[in-house]
């Protein structure tokens, strides 16, 4: 069949969707590798390093001066001898002064004040701290007399080339897999489109999206099977180190006339070491019938023959790939040996992060080229220009553009939420300054409650210029003010500097909310179908949060804070591009002529109307206590603290996108019933009830059907808002647009201190009852706002 320009920009844009798709996931797997295989080889090093610490101590408690040891070069010269990897090892006074060195020429001079140990490293549970400068790791120890003062440090040092050789490897291995599923997935996908009749949209989604997941599929299955070996070859090295140390102290007891069956206490021992190794999960010392004579594991559990005899050790040949076996050779004594059983659990715990992270990224790709097929399909001549007044509805490419607005802006601005909180309090952990005598919650709360401030202006600013100065130019200038704070952000190094440039891009979200808002209600409300269109916008912003929440956990998990801002503020750069390319404006209608009012300040008192006070007090107080204050700032710590890693409280905060997906069809659904009232009491009192069950169960479970909760409670009530507050007799009596820039600017003042505010709960009374007060506070409003607003379609 013909090939056309038409098949070929889907070809074209739909084999860039799958590089895409396939390159995020790539980079996702060797980022995860590259962790593992650090964590492994630390760990590898921390062993050898604690084995010499404990020699050095032994001669120190017997009352040694550390600089008068003899042998001590020898030791170091059979680490060095053993791990090729390691570049020097070497031992300081506690002053940092070097006394014996591999490396001659460090011999007498003093180590960097930075690898020294302080408080914190000493108060750790760690013995062993890890502190890399520019291109080296140095892993170190304190050598104590009797457990109390500190005589030196140990340290043992290697270089990130090492890490990054081994990892370049694998990129070599896993690129090749990259390019073959690639190939052979846009080969498929031209056979199909020159194959197929392509006119229809919903064909050529479906084509795209089957392509998209049979070569994630494909991929990730051959990248987990090929993750899985490497990994048990890293931990095996790594359990092989440990079953060597075992022997040494066999072999160390044995020459002493102890033979193995008769190291009284040894279980005592393996217990303590296998905690800092960890890849094992098991270890067996046996006499060479396999007869077991010591046990311990990871979780504490330890027992010997003298407690009870468990017979011989064997397990199932299926699972022989997780254990490994040493014979120990004792010379005219009875052999043993060591069994080592490999911690699978861990081993599945990483595959499960792999199936996670993947199928996170099918859900991303499959969305973001559903709105690229949107974009393909947009007439680039027609643009959202006015309509004329006898038309019955909005052009179809506005509703698309609609969409596309949203999900660019929203995607940006939705990336950092999940982990905000957690760069802050990062931050707060190495300053632990103080500021106007906030709590430590508080304090760390300062970036939302900036941004939301930047939002709260911005909103009164530019809802005063609705009409004076273009949407499109709003649009292009809002964005640079996002592409400033997200990358201004990226590059900050405390709170202060981090919470300025959360302000400078809450100006930029607070100027295009509103922005958008005149543009929904200049383009839908002739119609009627004011619902409709924020549906759209709503549509656009489900999606965003889809893609935004679950991608900004994994890039930070994966990759750091710094990567994942910079990321957000380069698709505000795509938002900036999209609105100079597809929003354009047609010729300007004469200017409506507002009503006059007497004193200017009537403008700013728009709770005269009962139903803004309503709406305002009795349904977004609540509301964003719950919204800005638990869901995007409490919530995201509580469950960080809990051990939840930062990619899959992102993954649970997508819930709240999958959710709002439904709002375009709950907002037809408001415009049939023309009850907003009922919608909006209906959510808030849904909110209320679901955050009540925080108070019984505070579990992972708990936590997922709260989000639920407030997800779907905060969509119902936001189908019908907009067109609720826009219909209201003080919106027409100064403008829809004036009125809202008015309403939403004093909405934002309420997120500046809805942080505050549920930290400060928190801190006095606690999590649990926290959130049981604010759940109570929220359904007591949505009742009273029954009671004091009215329907504004029974009153036109």
């Amino acid at each position: 069949m013909k090939i056309t320009l038409k098949k070929l920009k889907v070809f074209w844009a739909a084999s860039a969707i799958i590089a895409l798709s396939l390159t995020l996931n790539f980079l996702l797997n060797m980022s995860s590798f590259e962790d593992v295989y650090k964590s492994t080889l630390i760990s590898k090093y921390k062993q050898i390093n604690r084995n010499l610490d404990t020699k050095l101590e032994a001669g120190v408690s017997y009352g040694k001066p550390l600089y008068k040891f003899s042998g001590i070069d020898d030791l170091i010269n059979e680490i060095i001898s053993k791990e090729e990897d390691v570049t020097n090892v070497f031992v300081t006074l506690k002053s940092g002064k070097v006394l014996y060195s591999f490396d001659k020429k460090y011999i007498e001079k003093h180590v960097l004040d930075e690898i020294i140990p302080g408080e914190k490293e000493l108060n750790s549970k760690e013995k062993v701290s890890v502190f890399k400068i520019e291109n080296n790791y140095f892993l170190s120890s304190p050598i104590y007399y009797e457990n109390s003062e500190i005589k030196g440090f140990l340290y043992i040092e290697f270089n990130t080339k090492v890490i990054s050789d081994k990892v370049m490897v694998v990129v070599k291995e896993s690129f090749n897999f990259v390019a073959i599923v690639l190939i052979i997935s846009m080969c498929l996908l031209l056979a199909l489109i020159i194959l197929l009749d392509m006119k229809s949209q919903r064909k050529k989604f479906i084509v795209i999206m089957a392509i998209i997941t049979v070569s994630q599929f494909s991929y990730s299955y051959i990248n987990i099977q090929h993750f899985e070996n490497r990994y048990l070859q890293l931990l095996n090295q790594n359990v092989s180190n440990f079953a060597e140390n075992i022997e040494d102290e066999i072999v160390y007891f044995n020459n002493l006339g102890l033979p193995i069956e008769r190291l009284k206490g040894f279980e005592k021992y393996l217990a303590k070491e296998i905690q800092e190794v960890p890849g094992a999960l098991e270890v067996y010392v046996t006499d060479e019938n396999r007869n077991e004579l010591f046990y311990a594991d990871a979780n504490g559990g330890k027992r010997s023959r003298y407690q009870s005899k468990q017979g011989e050790v064997f397990y199932d040949k299926n699972q022989a790939k997780y254990y490994q076996t040493l014979r120990v050779d004792l010379a005219g004594q009875d052999s043993g040996n060591i069994i080592l059983r490999l911690n699978d659990s861990l081993i599945n715990k990483k595959i499960t992060e792999q199936i996670l992270d993947a199928a996170t990224i099918l859900v991303i790709s499959l969305i973001i080229s559903y709105k690229i097929l949107l974009l393909v399909s947009i007439q680039r001549k027609q643009t959202l220009d006015e309509s004329k007044e006898e038309k019955n509805s909005p052009k179809k490419d506005t509703n698309v553009v609609i969409q596309l607005l949203a999900f660019i802006f929203y995607f940006g601005e939705m990336l950092p939420i999940s982990f905000i909180p957690l760069l802050a309090a990062d931050m707060y952990k190495k300053e632990s300054l103080g500021f106007l005598g906030m709590s430590e919650n508080m304090i760390i709360g300062l970036p939302i409650t900036t941004y939301m401030l930047g939002a709260a202006i911005f909103v009164l600013v530019i809802g005063f210029f609705a009409g004076k100065v273009s949407e499109k130019k709003i649009f292009v200038g809002c964005s640079l003010l996002l592409v400033i704070g997200a990358f201004g952000a990226a590059f900050s190094n405390d709170i202060g500097l981090l919470s300025f440039f959360r302000f400078i891009s809450g100006l930029g979200y607070g100027g295009i909310s509103i922005n958008a808002t005149s543009l929904i209600l200049r383009i839908f409300k002739k119609n009627g179908n004011v619902a409709t269109g924020f549906g759209y916008w709503a549509s656009g912003y489900g999606a965003a949060a889809i893609c935004a929440l679950p991608i900004g956990g994994i890039l930070v998990y994966r990759f750091g804070f710094f990567y994942a801002l910079g990321i957000s503020g380069i698709i505000s750069v795509i938002l900036m591009l999209f609105a100079i390319f597809f929003i354009h404006f047609q010729q300007r209608e004469q200017p409506k002529t507002e009503p006059k009012t007497e004193k200017t300040k009537l403008h700013l008192n728009i709770f005269n109307d009962r139903n803004v006070f309503a709406n305002f007090f009795f349904r977004l107080v609540p509301f964003h206590l719950v919204f800005i204050g638990i869901f995007q700032f409490i919530m995201p710590l509580t469950m960080n603290k809990e051990g939840i890693s930062e990619a899959n409280i992102g993954r649970i905060l997508t819930i709240f996108g999958l959710v709002y997906l439904l709002m375009p069809f709950v907002s037809k659904l408001v415009n049939k019933v023309k009850n907003d009232r009922m919608f909006i009491a209906f959510g808030s009192m849904l909110i209320g009830a679901v955050l009540l069950t925080l108070k019984f169960s505070d579990n992972i479970v708990a936590f997922i059907f709260v989000i639920a909760g407030i997800s779907l409670g905060s969509m119902i009530a936001d189908a019908a808002e907009e067109s609720f507050i826009t219909s209201t007799k003080k919106a027409k009596e100064i403008g829809e647009v004036k009125f809202m820039s008015i309403y939403n600017s004093y909405e934002r003042l309420i997120m500046v201190f809805a942080p505050l505010l549920c930290s400060f709960a928190v801190t006095q009374i606690g999590f649990s009852d926290s959130i049981f007060f604010i759940g109570l506070f929220t359904m007591a409003s949505s009742v009273v706002y029954v009671f004091v607003s009215k329907n504004v379609q029974q009153e036109a």
